[in-house]
């Protein structure tokens, strides 16, 4: 009779995924049949031998999600704070370990890099994770650096390729605008086979041998043989202005400039002309600032420490024209009269990290005085009820002091007013616009504010402060 005939089976081992293991037993087919065979062909009702299924062992797996830091554009010297989170990816628990904090010149991070801080991990379930910090201080050179960190494997984890985090880029400006370094600048004459690199970008501008002006991203992004004219101009994905000309012996000059590491691509201002010379604001704040002449721009620049929906505007009379901008200078939105009358107004939901605003006028002839108002909308830093520096308290609003039981508080009339401030008490005072109240040290809290218009005050300084 026909039967299904079975030799001796092997195992082999087949990888189908990282975590699956499947034993595939090899046959030979002598004839067709659903009968067992014994080894003289006769019929039998077992076969010689049996396929094995054998389960994978559970094993640890940690990874490190992208890093991030509190400032991305701090001042050499400065001090940032720098995040991430351990994960364990995988089916059973992991034993302690330590986790490392790199520096590197690249958006690559590896255990090669400088390590510049370490936190220990105590042992995580599976699916669960642990949220890491350190402190760190910018350093002395002004340049763009990166930050990640790698977790030290443990013991039987089943992959230790993916132990290190992405890169958070940091730009750190040089408080001095000391030009050590090879960064392009207005005034700067570029002779040929000489180049520059545009302040936290990747962009170059070289001058070929043959006396053309080249901006470059790796590969050519704009070349011209008498001038480059690009204006608050979007070139992959980062708002640049750069101006230069080419000279009778082929060398070119370099005009205007932004971003900037010392801000010589602006004039004197109020605020800044450029993203490294930016104004740096509260959250919330209300900032004066004036377009003293037809052109003027003014950067400001803001930290978020609470993911959130926060909104910039002006107030005024001149007519403004707001753009958004990420830590990396990239666009996010623009706008003209969203606010009241001719102003600006831009809302949208914030991530923690570093934000730019420019402030212009709408036609190239606007100047004018405004105020910027930056404030969070709901569930940002800032969305409590403490006071805070640089905050905006109209009349008919209070704030709490932090960690007090003292109230601060404008009544309707325009008076400045307390509430349980020891050795002060309750009470109210009426100051004229331009001027300022200051309490100081009382119980530990000092209140120093000043009467920005009669419609409200504004808050210089407050202690103590929530640390967003």
């Amino acid at each position: 009779m026909t039967c299904l005939a079975f030799q001796r089976m092997r195992s082999i081992a087949v990888s189908a995924t990282p975590r699956v293991v499947v034993a595939l037993a090899l046959v030979t087919v002598a004839s067709i049949g659903l009968q067992g065979c014994s080894s003289s062909g006769s019929s039998s009702s077992e076969p010689t031998d049996e396929a094995v299924i054998t389960p994978p062992n559970p094993a640890a797996d940690l990874v490190v999600d992208s890093a991030s830091v509190s400032d991305s554009s701090p001042d050499a010297g400065a001090s940032f704070t720098l995040r991430a989170t351990v994960r364990n990816r995988g089916d059973a628990g992991s034993a302690a370990t330590t986790l490392r904090y790199y520096r590197s010149s690249d958006a690559t991070i590896s255990a090669s890099d400088t390590q510049v801080g370490t936190d220990a991990v105590g042992g995580l379930a599976a699916s669960s994770a642990s949220a890491e910090s350190t402190s760190l201080t910018a350093p002395a050179a002004a340049g763009t650096y990166y930050y990640g960190a790698c977790v030290d494997p443990v013991g039987d984890e089943s992959d230790t390729d993916n132990n290190c985090s992405g890169a958070a880029r940091v730009d750190v400006s040089s408080p001095d605008g000391g030009a050590s370094d090879s960064y392009c600048r207005a005034g700067d004459t570029l002779q040929p086979g000489q180049s520059c690199t545009i302040y936290t970008t990747s962009f170059t501008f070289d001058v070929e041998s043959s006396g053309r002006g080249c901006l470059r991203a790796g590969g050519i992004l704009s070349c011209s043989g008498s001038s480059q004219n690009l204006r608050s101009t979007t070139l992959n994905g980062v708002r640049i202005t750069f101006v230069a000309r080419r000279n009778a012996n082929d060398s070119w000059t370099i005009d205007e400039i932004d971003p900037s590491p010392d801000g010589s691509g602006g004039g004197t201002d109020d605020h800044g002309d450029t993203f490294a010379d930016a104004t740096r604001v509260a959250i919330p704040s209300t900032t004066a600032g004036e377009l003293e002449e037809g052109g003027d721009r003014d950067y400001f620049r803001a930290e978020v420490a609470q993911a959130g929906t926060y909104s910039v505007e002006t107030t005024g009379s001149t007519d403004t024209y707001g753009t958004g901008f990420d830590g990396n200078r990239s666009l996010l939105e623009w706008n003209d009269d969203g606010g009241s009358g001719s102003n600006f107004k831009i809302e949208g939901d914030l991530e923690p990290g570093t934000y730019f605003v420019e402030v212009r006028g709408f036609s190239s002839s606007t100047t004018g005085t405004y105020e910027v108002v930056v404030r969070p909308v709901s569930g940002g830093g800032g969305g409590d009820s403490y006071c805070r520096d640089g905050q905006r308290i109209d009349n008919g609003t209070e704030c709490d002091i932090y960690s007090t039981d003292a109230v601060l508080g404008i009544d309707s009339s325009g008076r400045f007013c307390t509430r349980s401030v020891p050795g002060w008490g309750d009470g109210c005072t009426r100051g004229s616009v331009g001027g300022r109240w200051l309490i100081d040290r009382r119980g530990g809290i000092r209140i120093y504010a000043t009467r920005t218009t009669s419609a409200y005050w504004t808050i210089d300084d407050v202690e103590p402060e929530p640390a967003d």
